[in-house]
């Protein structure tokens, strides 16, 4: 299992990263006052790691999520990430 975090309005959405302090900044942008939330996955519910804005997001595949919902162009995907990040 791996922790994850989101600093927003709420849980729902698709976006978390593994950097706190990231989550803490995303709650806290444009004088908000949101909430962090976290929660612990397993890898293999981890559709991607993206890094390219050194935001070390997770894009987490929730359960009721259609399978093509994402088109990527970014540099890594989970199995990669896995290799050399965790």
């Amino acid at each position: 299992p791996i922790t994850i975090y989101r600093g927003g309005v709420d849980d729902k959405g698709y976006s978390w990263t593994l950097d706190k302090e990231k989550a803490e900044w995303f709650a806290n942008r444009f004088n908000f006052d949101y909430e962090v939330f976290e929660k612990t996955i397993n890898k293999s519910d981890v559709f991607a790691y993206l890094n390219d804005r050194n935001e070390s997001e997770i894009i987490y595949r929730k359960e009721d999520w259609p399978v093509n919902i994402f088109v990527f162009r970014y540099e890594k995907l989970v199995d990669s990430f896995f290799s050399d990040a965790i």
